[in-house]
């Protein structure tokens, strides 16, 4: 009978591995604030050409994917649809992350790799709703406003201030279209053709 109750009281005490509304589990409900998506757009993948004065013509490509994220804790969630920009550069033999942007929410989220690992860690976090923007670590965000085309956009500045951490020095990033110059490890800046 002591055995009985032990394991009564046990599975009694850990509702949330039967149902999370067991453990009064209210998730926030899934939403897309479309102002976030602003920072992916456009919505496809694509390869844009840049320009450096000393090296000619380099191609970087946008891999644009989406699917969902549980946002919550690990038994109490919603899943979130998630936009992801991730942007490489093209070289001979070899293709180099140089930037993930994700959308999710109300925030933005800056993210690189590391050298030598294939998790890509966050480096800053826009968010839309509040307008505040955060940078970590050893990068330095800076937001401010620009026109491009007569129209105005929000514009980041990414400042790595351990340059050998990742594959760029400085890069610029406007809404509707990503990356627009970066400045890679060699001191070379390269422009959006």
């Amino acid at each position: 009978m002591k055995h009985v109750i032990i394991l009564l009281l046990a599975v009694s005490s850990s509702c949330c591995l039967v149902s999370s509304g067991d453990c009064f589990c209210n998730p926030e409900d899934p939403f897309v604030n479309d102002l976030t998506i602003e920072w992916i757009e456009p919505l496809e993948s694509s390869t844009v050409t840049f320009t450096s004065f000393d090296e000619g013509d380099r191609e970087l490509y946008k891999e644009y994917k989406t699917g969902t994220e549980c946002v919550g804790g690990d038994e109490c969630c919603s899943d979130f649809t998630v936009h992801i920009a991730g942007w490489y550069v093209r070289a001979i033999n070899e293709t180099n992350k140089i930037l993930e942007v994700k959308s999710l929410g109300d925030g933005v989220y800056f993210l690189t790799n590391r050298p030598n690992s294939s998790l890509a860690e966050s480096i800053g976090e826009f968010n839309v709703a509040t307008n505040e923007l955060y940078s970590f670590e050893d990068f330095e965000l800076i937001k401010t406003d620009t026109t491009i085309n007569k129209t105005l956009q929000i514009k980041v500045e990414i400042t790595n201030l351990t340059s050998s951490t990742t594959k760029f020095q400085k890069l610029t990033y406007v809404t509707n279209l990503g990356i627009v110059q970066f400045t890679d490890l060699d001191n070379r800046i390269w422009k959006l053709n």
